[in-house]
C-alpha cells in the first residue's frame, strides 16, 4: 500500500470516473487503473464497482475510502505543523442542504462548538440523489433535506440501507402562496380541485425524485391546467408575485417573510390534503462529528 493509491482512490470516488481522475492526478488511465487493481489484489477484494453511468464504491471500498481521507488529513497537518512551521488547519465541517431556503436555514444542528474557531463548507444541491451521494462518499459530514410525507418511509429505508441516520426537525403542511394577480388572493383557504384550475409552480428535483415534488404529492400534477417547476427560489417568488400562477410551498406562515422577499405574497391552506413536508438532518453513522455538538429539538414546531 502506498499514499499515492491512497489519493487514487479519493479522486476516483469524488469524480466517479477513471479518466477524469487520471487527468486531475496527471497520469495514463491505464497507469491508473493498473496502481488500483494492484491495490485491489494486496487487501484481497475490489473497491469500485463499474456501471454505465461511471464506477461506484463496493461496500468494503467506502470503508477503505473513509481511513484514506483520514489518512490524507492527516498527513495535510503534519506537513502543515512540522515541515512549513505554520498552525495546523481549522477544524472543517463540510455541509448541504437541498435548494429549499427552508433546509439552508433551520437553526440545526449544530448550536455549539467546543473549540478554535471553525471552517464551514456549505454546497447548495438542487437533488436529493446528489446530498446521498455526497454524504456517502464523504464529500460531506452532514445534510438538511426536505421529504414529503408519503415518501418518509421510503426514504428512511433507502437511507437505512446505506448505513446514513435521519433525524427529524421540524414539519410543515403545505400552502398555497399567492400574488395579487391570483383569483384566489383574497381566500382564506382553497382545495386541490380549486388548485387544479389554476397554473402551478412548485420546487422539483430536476433527477425526477418525487420525494419532493409537492404538486406529485398532491395529485394535481397531471391534471393541473398548467406546471411549472424550478429549482431557483427567486424565479419561483417572482413568478407567484408577477402572474396568476399559484406557488406550492411548505413554509410555516410565521417564518415565510423571512423566506420571501415580496410582501403581498400570501399563503392560503389546503383545507382537504393532510400532505406536509418533514425536514430533517442526515449523516453517515460511521462519521463522527468530534467537537462539534448536535443537540435534538425537544419539539418539532419549536425548530420555527
Amino acid at each position: 500500500m502506498r499514499l499515492e493509491q491512497l489519493s487514487q482512490i479519493i479522486e476516483i470516488a469524488d469524480t466517479g470516473s477513471f479518466s477524469e481522475a487520471a487527468r486531475r492526478l496527471f497520469i495514463s488511465q491505464p497507469s491508473l487503473s493498473r496502481s488500483v487493481k494492484q491495490f485491489e489484489e494486496e487487501l484481497g477484494y475490489e473497491l469500485f464497482e463499474r456501471t454505465r453511468s461511471g464506477v461506484v464504491l463496493t461496500e468494503r471500498g467506502k470503508l477503505v475510502l473513509e481511513r484514506a481521507r483520514t489518512v490524507e488529513r492527516e498527513c495535510q497537518h503534519l506537513t502543515d505543523e512540522l515541515i512549513t512551521g505554520e498552525s495546523p488547519a481549522r477544524p472543517t465541517l463540510r455541509t448541504a442542504s437541498l435548494y429549499c431556503r427552508v433546509t439552508s436555514r433551520l437553526p440545526f444542528p449544530i448550536t455549539r462548538y467546543d473549540g478554535q474557531p471553525v471552517m464551514l463548507h456549505y454546497h447548495n444541491s438542487t437533488s436529493l440523489d446528489e446530498i446521498i451521494g455526497l454524504i456517502s462518499t464523504l464529500q460531506v459530514d452532514y445534510a438538511t433535506i426536505c421529504v414529503l410525507s408519503p415518501f418518509i418511509k421510503e426514504m428512511k429505508i433507502r437511507l437505512k440501507n446505506l448505513d446514513i441516520e435521519y433525524h427529524e426537525v421540524s414539519r410543515s403542511a403545505i400552502y398555497a402562496a399567492v400574488g395579487p394577480a391570483s383569483p384566489l388572493y383574497g381566500a382564506e383557504k382553497t382545495s386541490r380541485a380549486e388548485i387544479l384550475g389554476q397554473t402551478v409552480i412548485c420546487f422539483a428535483d430536476y433527477s425526477g425524485d418525487l420525494m419532493c415534488n409537492f404538486a406529485e404529492a398532491l395529485g394535481i400534477a397531471a391534471q393541473a391546467r398548467g406546471l411549472i417547476k424550478t429549482n431557483n427560489p427567486k424565479i419561483f417568488y417572482q413568478a407567484i408575485h408577477e402572474t396568476s400562477a399559484l406557488g406550492l410551498i411548505a413554509v410555516p406562515p410565521e417564518i415565510f417573510p423571512e423566506m420571501c422577499e415580496y410582501s403581498d405574497i400570501r399563503l392560503i391552506p389546503i383545507e382537504d390534503s393532510e400532505i406536509y413536508a418533514e425536514y430533517a438532518w442526515i449523516k453517515l453513522r460511521r462519521v463522527e462529528l468530534g467537537k462539534f455538538v448536535i443537540e435534538e429539538t425537544a419539539s418539532r414546531e419549536s425548530v420555527f
